[in-house]
């Protein structure tokens, strides 16, 4: 990219957007919920009780380390959290505004075009405050480009340098600028590059090394919760799309410049490299399903499609600026609720309840902002005054040391380190993140049920989880967790652990048995199923002694589902079938009849579901149709 002209025009361009932007991002500044998982960490260390959510245990519970010091570093100064968190937002990308108009603009034009992008996009502006990770990785980017386009000295460990930065503040951030980094290596050669780019890759490795030795795992608690959760993978991907219809339908404009610059290379003959770092993180979106906070995937995305863009030829006051322009306000304003319309009383117009949309996905800021938006605070009542760290505050006064909430972050903070909370999304416990999720699920909140015996445990010190083989491995959870750092036995658990040499332990948990008997009688096709088996992800397998043979089976199953069946022998499938059904409201029973695959005998038949509405049910299975040369009682 050449570099920008600097002339006094374009000058006033670049200071009048960034008042404008100052003066939007005061009247959208908010703080959400996930942000205060962050802080609680945060909270803690500052305490004295080291980078820990619960203090009794090591659980890495954030995303974004380089955003907690950060933050760790402010509020040691400033002494609290909320106005910190917002006003170092704030700075950080107006920072980022400003450089990226100064240095990676071409001409006046171009900057306006840019400015006027940025400014609707409700994804850019919603998570340039909300006390996320987000401005600090804006900011990096920028300065990740504007090196990118130079020929300063050391450009390879610059970028490198920058890289690693962009991925400690999130690691999937990281293939934005992979495609970027890639080339640059190439051109300055291999061999040379190697040890300027493993000098700038420092800081995420030692980060990582940091993370095996202290938490036990290379990556956050938070990724096991969110990507290891059972929930088959089509169903994943299918909400992955429909976060991206929901940002069409949301914040057009957002989506709109991201296809624009992914259509740049071939329209134009230019550098692909920039759309080619969009299209692989809107790859991975797609691939783990998505958020369920509407456009905050899409933030990082449209920064770099802005900078990919600011390469366009544009004549200064032509009729291509005014195209370009009327585009850019027409399709930003007919999103609903733009940004420049933003309020103190953005939110209030509706319920929490109605903000929760079928897709799983929601208007975070909207949802939040009458009890933690900046315009809403108020004289001697403390930010954010959200009910749930209200309720925090409670739970921390009555003395109570083990409490189990589905709100980790407001509730986590006011609780204070007191209190060891059960997460029920299991963000910040670390055996919870390891076991299957509960149906029904939503994309960024998939439940787990914690064992019988688990509250006691934690209550205690003493294990008394009732299943034996979860008793077993939160016992190496533990050991990772919370036996001093330099233990041997800690180390040799963790590599173990690591290497997948205990998932055995979990492998069934949630799968339902049942014996062949218990599920024999017939229930009518069409009736509810109150008296039907309720199934988690893992299904209900259906236990035949002695072993049996069969040409068919009969089976009532929710009518709105889909279900695999499976055959076993020994521990080993010897059979599947997959059962189709359409996605209704009906969720009655419906039977069917199942060939057998082969003839051999099988002494468990399995069914998994997947798909539907995520309410599972087996009303009754049963041999209907025996093999002529077996004949079991």
């Amino acid at each position: 990219m050449p570099q920008p002209q600097t002339d006094t025009a374009k000058r006033f361009v670049v200071v009048a957007a960034a008042l404008v932007f100052l003066v939007v991002l005061v009247r959208t500044a908010w703080v959400g919920d996930d942000a205060y998982v962050t802080f609680r960490t945060a909270d803690n260390f500052l305490n004295g009780y080291g980078l820990r959510w619960n203090v009794d245990s090591r659980v890495e519970s954030f995303t974004h380390p380089l955003w907690l010091f950060a933050m760790i570093g402010a509020t040691a100064v400033t002494g609290e959290v909320y106005y910190t968190s917002i006003f170092l937002s704030i700075a950080l990308t107006l920072a980022a505004v400003v450089l990226l108009l100064w240095r990676l603009t071409m001409s006046m034009s171009i900057a306006i075009l840019a400015a006027s992008a940025l400014v609707l996009s409700k994804a850019f502006v919603d998570y340039s405050t909300s006390g996320l990770e987000n401005p600090l990785t804006h900011l990096l980017l920028v300065i990740f480009f504007i090196i990118a386009a130079s020929s300063v000295p050391n450009r390879v460990f610059w970028l490198s340098l920058l890289a690693s930065l962009i991925s400690l503040n999130r690691l999937d951030a990281g293939l934005l600028v992979l495609p970027v980094l890639s080339p640059a290596v190439w051109k300055h050669g291999l061999k040379r590059s190697l040890g300027p780019l493993a000098l700038g890759m420092v800081p995420l490795a030692a980060w990582e090394v940091f993370s095996l030795i202290y938490y036990g795992f290379p990556f956050p608690n938070t990724a096991y919760a969110k990507l290891d959760t059972g929930v088959p993978r089509s169903e994943i991907v299918h909400q992955g799309f429909l976060y991206l219809l929901d940002e069409a339908g949301n914040d057009p404009l957002t989506l709109l410049t991201i296809s624009a610059a992914l259509a740049l290379p071939f329209l134009m003959k230019r550098s692909g490299a920039v759309a080619a770092g969009v299209a692989l993180y809107l790859v991975y979106v797609v691939e783990i399903g998505g958020d369920f906070m509407s456009g905050r995937m899409f933030a990082e995305p449209f920064l770099c499609s802005v900078i990919a863009l600011t390469a366009v030829p544009v004549e200064e006051f032509g009729a291509p600026l005014a195209v370009g322009l009327g585009l850019v306000w027409v399709v930003g304003l007919s999103a609903p609720r733009p940004t420049i319309l933003s309020d103190a009383a953005f939110g209030a117009d509706t319920t929490p309840e109605q903000l929760l949309r079928p897709n799983g996905i929601q208007e975070e800021r909207r949802y939040y902002y009458p009890a933690t938006g900046l315009l809403t605070a108020y004289r001697d009542v403390a930010m954010p005054n959200h009910r749930w760290l209200h309720l925090g505050e409670e739970i921390r006064a009555s003395g109570e040391r083990v409490w189990s909430t589905d709100a980790a972050g407001f509730f986590g903070y006011g609780a204070g380190p007191g209190v060891h909370l059960i997460d029920t999304w299991a963000l910040g416990d670390p055996l919870l993140a390891r076991l299957p999720a509960e149906v029904p699920w939503r994309i960024g909140h998939f439940r787990r049920r914690a064992p019988d015996g688990y509250r006691e445990t934690l209550e205690t010190g003493r294990n008394v989880i009732h299943d034996q083989d979860i008793a077993m491995y939160y016992e190496k959870i533990r050991i990772i967790t919370q036996d001093p750092i330099w233990s041997r036995k800690r180390f040799r658990t963790i590599v173990a652990m690591n290497l997948g040499r205990y998932e055995a332990h979990v492998k069934s948990y949630g799968l339902i048995r049942v014996s062949a008997g218990q599920v024999a009688r017939p229930l009518p096709a069409g009736a509810p199923p109150d008296d039907a088996f309720d199934m988690t992800l893992r299904g209900i397998e259906v236990r035949f002694s002695p072993p049996t043979s069969a040409n068919a089976i009969e089976a009532s199953l929710s009518r709105n589902d889909t279900y695999r069946i499976l055959w076993f022998s020994n521990g080993t499938a010897v059979g599947e079938r997959t059962i189709r059904q359409p996605l209704t409201s009906d969720g009655s029973l419906r039977t069917h009849i199942i060939q057998v695959p082969g003839t051999g005998e099988f002494d468990a038949i399995r069914v998994v579901p997947s798909g539907g509405d995520s309410l599972y049910y087996l009303g009754h299975l049963r041999i209907i149709q025996q093999s002529t040369f077996n004949n079991p009682p």
